[in-house]
């Protein structure tokens, strides 16, 4: 077919119903995809969520739909997502952000 334009259709990996670990801390927290992951359980302000191993390129969405509690968004152990090595972002209740992997280690955010 001469000269037809095809758009293709992108669809991002998605992990729903996640919950994230009570109590927070970088050790043992929910464990998040490449892709979207919408974690719709925190129990109380800080449980937590981590950020697979970096690799370049690696697009990351975190959706926080509790209604309720913000939760600690923490890097893969020894990255940085710009505030310091192992150190969360806190995720306020009902607010996303997608994080950009430029190496093995170095995260930046987009809200």
């Amino acid at each position: 077919m001469a000269n037809e334009l095809r758009i293709a259709k992108l669809i991002h990996p998605l992990a729903t119903g996640l919950t994230a670990l009570s109590g927070g801390g970088q050790t043992g927290a929910t464990e998040l995809l490449p892709g979207i992951n919408n974690v719709t359980v925190s129990v109380v302000n800080g449980d937590s969520v981590v950020l697979p191993t970096g690799e370049a390129g690696l697009k990351v969405t975190v959706r926080n739909a509790d209604a309720a509690q913000s939760i600690d968004v923490f890097p893969a152990s020894g990255a940085n997502l710009g505030a310091g090595a192992d150190t969360a972002a806190s995720l306020a209740a009902g607010a996303n952000i997608t994080y950009f992997c430029v190496s093995t280690l170095v995260w930046f955010a987009k809200t």
